[in-house]
């Protein structure tokens, strides 16, 4: 018990017997207790014994029902998870600016001494040696949580509707990597997984098994993928840690590498335009953003390099080809005007911006670390609504994921769905003033990944749990899990397999946090 205290700290973020919370109290010998330490938990749901007084001493402050004072070997810290919850962190902490790199630096390699076996310290050494500075700055948030060996994927087909649930609970399991995976694109009956193993895999729908390895001694990435996604005339395009985009052919495992980016990627978006060009959108932690036009040779595919964020960019959504909103670590959105080379500069969030989504070719909303939605009107160049989707009593939770049900061909939107680090799924209704419809809180862990599937909202959490509601009448409709992987991606695909839909769902598996 003593030694597990010994790297605890008041305000840590933690796990004990699955619940979440936050520690508030480390202590030892006290008063009509057992000998030895303490450690007194806040937890983010009332599934706590007090309120932090015990036996009529008030060892700390909490609701009812939220406090537990357990052993410490029942505690497990989230070292490296502080940064992107968008608790109360304490002042310096990494997570508060992009700056203060040596505590983020002594997370990432906790982490990658977890993921290899390694200690931190052989870790960081080995970490020198195959990376390079702003590249490995980035791990934590470029990757997320990856504390574990092993990595599957799941895939669950469902006859008639996503109402009904998939026809086999236990679904098609696939082993694809002794590495976790990072992200997932779709397109028509193929699926394309990047890991960290370096390589991306292609998955063929309709047969449910592994179709190509996107990885050779001379093509693609030299460290680990980070975000892929498909263009419209079925190429693959994935960045990686390395600073590099590789664009695949549609078939085998070759492909041109794109340059123009000098540190990890962390988000990228391929279109196409009103003409039919393919063109594609990359964000960096070298705090640019970039603009690629993919008809074009791979040595003159970059067609622009957009600079004006002065912290790594983390995210960004695309409305047309020419019109992007981007944001990055000091809270900072950048709006760019690509055609005609203009951008503004739009402060004022709290934290990291950690989601992005555009409601319409005027409209926009920003996600941030402080749990709040803003919404903003690009014609007014202010913002219209503020709304606190994800802040609670005990603390607010990141926004995770932004994503806008269109219910028409003429794109209106009835629906904006939001999902945090609080566990919490918000419904919030954009023409009554984004307010709550909905508030899901099934989920007793951090929600990783969201997607929308008709009217259902298909939400993947760390706990290895999906759950299944309906935004229309706020039912959960049904559920798959749980065992220990942490569900990072989700995509939904209509698959001509007899009648069948098929569901991608990609098992990162990780800690129980």
């Amino acid at each position: 018990g003593q030694g597990a205290a010994e790297h605890m700290e008041v305000g840590q973020r933690c796990v004990v017997d699955g619940n979440t919370g936050e520690i508030a109290f480390l202590g030892s010998d006290l008063p009509d207790l057992p000998s030895g330490m303490w450690v007194g938990v806040v937890y983010d749901q009332p599934v706590g014994k007090n309120d932090g007084t015990i036996k009529g001493k008030k060892y700390f402050k909490c609701q009812k029902n939220h406090g537990h004072l357990v052993r410490p070997d029942k505690v497990k810290v989230l070292y490296a998870e502080t940064a992107l919850l968008g608790r109360k962190a304490t002042a310096g902490h990494a997570s508060r600016s992009h700056a203060l790199n040596d505590n983020y630096m002594e997370n990432f390699h906790a982490a990658y001494a977890l993921l290899s076996g390694e200690t931190p310290e052989a870790a960081k050494q080995q970490v020198a040696k195959t990376t390079q500075g702003a590249a490995r700055m980035s791990a934590l948030e470029s990757i997320g949580k990856l504390t574990t060996q092993l990595e599957t994927l799941s895939i669950w087909s469902t006859r008639a509707s996503w109402k009904s649930g998939p026809e086999n609970a236990e679904g098609t399991l696939l082993d694809l990597s002794d590495r976790p995976n990072t992200c997932i694109s779709v397109w028509g009956g193929e699926a394309v997984i990047g890991s960290t193993d370096h390589a991306l895999y292609g998955i063929d729908l309709v047969k449910q098994r592994k179709s190509r390895t996107l990885y050779t001694k001379t093509h693609g990435h030299t460290e680990w993928v980070t975000c892929v996604s498909h263009t419209a005339d079925g190429r693959v395009l994935s960045g990686g840690m390395d600073g590099k985009l590789c664009l695949w052919n549609k078939a085998g495992a070759q492909c041109s590498d794109l340059q123009g980016h000098s540190a990890s990627i962390s988000d990228m978006k391929a279109v196409q335009s009103d003409g039919g060009g393919n063109f594609a959108f990359t964000s960096s932690y070298d705090k640019t953003v970039c603009v690629w036009d993919l008809s074009k040779h791979a040595s003159r595919a970059l067609a622009s390099s957009l600079k004006g964020h002065s912290a790594p960019v983390l995210c960004m959504a695309v409305a047309e080809t020419s019109s992007l909103v981007s944001g990055d670590r000091d809270g900072v959105a950048m709006l760019w005007d690509v055609e005609a080379n203009k951008s503004r500069r739009i402060p004022g969030h709290g934290g990291h911006i950690t989601s992005l989504a555009w409601l319409d070719g005027n409209t926009f909303l920003v996600g941030a670390q402080d749990g709040k939605v803003k919404v903003w009107d690009v014609r007014e160049e202010r913002f219209i609504h503020q709304i606190a989707a994800h802040v609670t009593q005990q603390g607010s939770g990141a926004v995770g994921n932004i994503v806008v049900r269109r219910t028409s061909p003429n794109m209106a939107t009835t629906d904006v769905v939001t999902a945090g680090a609080d566990c919490r799924v918000q419904v919030l209704d954009a023409r009554s003033g984004f307010q709550p419809r909905f508030t899901f809180t099934e989920h007793k862990d951090f929600i990783y990944s969201l997607a929308m599937a008709g009217s259902i909202i298909l939400s993947g959490a760390g706990d290895g749990m999906l759950l299944a509601h309906d935004v229309e009448t706020g039912a959960v409709c049904w559920g798959l899990g749980a065992n220990k992987a942490a569900v990072r991606c989700i995509a939904s695909a209509e698959v001509m397999a007899g009648k069948s839909t098929s569901e991608v769902i990609d098992r990162t598996v990780g800690p129980e946090i």
